[in-house]
Order: structure tokens, then sequence, then C-alpha cells
């Protein structure tokens, strides 16, 4: 499903005020003032653990109400240079951002979404910047922000990245074995889908987007996939089950991929047994049909990825 934009400008301008995150223009489009907010909001979206930061223009920073804008990045230069190409070469290398130019509403605005920092603070011009309430500030040397910087964009995991976005309630329970969330945790299935969804968030499965959707986290996709190929970035972590004739790994007799994801143990078991050898011995006066049982551990807990 496409991202709903005309809910996420609804989202981010229903803010009583701008955010460490947030950052709204009219139109102004200084060059050197776009750069180093696309550094301070990247690092400011890292240290608060959001997927996105954003800057949108057309909004008037006082009020919030849509004003339209005149900025065009896709046509604006600086020294003769495509704006876009002049930040990416004076940003860091791991600045990533997309401008977005919408109609909203029949105003002209244009989002600027920005990507959280990983693995080292954005710079811009050499310059790392972080938010000081709503102004932008270059991050003192050897202060305790830029070391809490550092220690988040050095620390993200795969599992709290996202697997697939802006999904509706309904698409994302329906990727979902979410049943099987709630069996192996024992928690009592709840009686709605709003509650179903806050423990999936709770416990990092899915997350709440910025535009009202949802996204899936690598961890849920991981753990709760009903088919792991529709997540891109761990559908090749799917669990795949080979039987060998004899000890040899050169002369494979039979192999099968599991499509679900890693918690349902019960389902992965079962797989298993099927391939486990019976033998039938037979004696004078009798034959003994002999069969293998796998034994799962008594605590039924999904595995830790």
């Amino acid at each position: 499903m496409p991202e709903d934009l005309i809910q996420l400008i609804d989202q981010l301008i229903a803010r009583s005020t701008e955010s460490q995150t947030v950052e709204f223009k009219a139109s102004n489009d200084d060059a050197f003032m776009i750069g180093k907010d696309i550094s301070a909001l990247s690092n400011a979206a890292a240290i608060e653990g959001q997927d996105y930061a954003y800057m949108l223009w057309g909004v008037d920073d006082a009020t919030h109400d849509i004003v339209g804008t005149t900025f065009n990045p896709l046509a604006a230069k600086h020294k003769g240079q495509e704006l876009e190409l002049w930040l990416r070469l004076k940003l860091s290398k791991n600045a990533e951002f997309k401008f977005i130019p919408m109609d909203y509403r029949g105003y002209r605005t244009v989002i600027l979404r920005i990507w959280p920092a990983t693995g080292y603070p954005v710079a811009f011009d050499g310059t790392e910047y972080i938010r000081s309430g709503t102004s932008t500030q270059p991050i003192a040397k050897n202060s305790q922000r830029e070391r809490r910087l550092w220690e988040v964009t050095k620390s993200e995991a795969f599992e709290d990245q996202i697997a697939a976005q802006w999904l509706t309630a309904e698409e994302t329970l329906a990727m979902l074995d979410w049943n099987t969330y709630f069996r192996q945790t024992g928690t009592p299935l709840p009686s709605n889908r709003t509650e179903i969804l806050h423990y999936l968030e709770s416990d990092h499965i899915i997350k709440f987007l910025d535009s009202g959707q949802y996204a899936i986290t690598n961890l849920g996709a991981l753990l709760f996939a009903d088919d792991l190929q529709q997540f891109p970035t761990v559908a090749r972590k799917a669990l795949r089950l080979i039987k060998y004739d004899g000890e040899r790994k050169s002369s494979p007799s039979r192999s099968q991929t599991y499509a679900h994801g890693y918690a349902d143990l019960d389902d992965i078991a079962a797989v298993l047994q099927a391939w486990l050898p019976e033998s039938e011995p037979s004696g004078a006066a009798y034959a003994l049909r002999t069969s293998h049982t796998l034994r799962l551990p008594s605590e039924n807990r999904w595995p830790t990825c």
C-alpha cells in the first residue's frame, strides 16, 4: 500500500509545537540552512529513536497553518549545481533523505523525509549538528550529548529496523501470525483489533508510523511472518530443513523451506517429526515398529534473534 502523505501532513501539523525531529518552513530555500537541518534532524532522530525526521515547507511555524510554498527542490540550484546533489556532496556519506513535493488540499507543499543517523553522526560540511529546542546548533566536542549520539548510532539493532511499512491495521495483521504471539507469550487473546495492535507494538513486533499507518519490524517478520517471502529484508533468512542420507552433506535426500516465522515451534516440529525414521524389526512371534519422537523444550518461548 502506498504511503498516505495527506495523513502524514495532518499528523505533523497537529502537533502543538515543533519537536526535535520536525521542522516547519514557509519558503526558506537557503541551501546551508537545509544542510545543517538535515544533519541536526538526522542525529536527533537517532537519539529519539524515531524512524524518520521531517522538514515540511508550506507551513507557518508559529500557527501550523498551511500557507503553501514557492520552494521547488527539484528545480532549485545552489551556485549553478542541483540542490540535492550539492547537499549530498556536503553531507557525510551516511546521510539519507528524500524530497517529496505534493499538493495538500490545494496548497503546494514539500516534505523532506530524513533517515536517522546510523554508524556515526551525520555531519554537514564537516560539522555535526543537533537540535537544541527548536534551533539547530553544532554539537559540542567531547560533550555528553556527542558521546550519547555516538553510542546510539553505533548500536542500531537489525531487529528494530523496518521490514514492511505504510500498512493499514488490516494489512498488518494479515501479514502476521498474531495468534502464535499470544499463544507463545501466554497472553489472553484480546477482544478487539486495537488491543491486539497495542500488544504487538509494545513488544516491538510492529511500529506506529507518523502517517497513522503501521510498519512491521524485522523482529516481527522473523518471528511471526505468515510468509517470509513478503519481507525482502528477511526473506533469505527463511528456515530451510534438509535431510541427508547418511553422514555426508554431499548427499541430501530431501529439503524444504519453512515459509512462516520462527516462533511457531510446534509447526516446525511437526515438519521434522514426519522426517524422522521408523524401523520395524520382526521377531519370531511378533513385529515391533519403533518410532523416533522429537522432543521440544517444556517452555515454548520464541528464539532470540
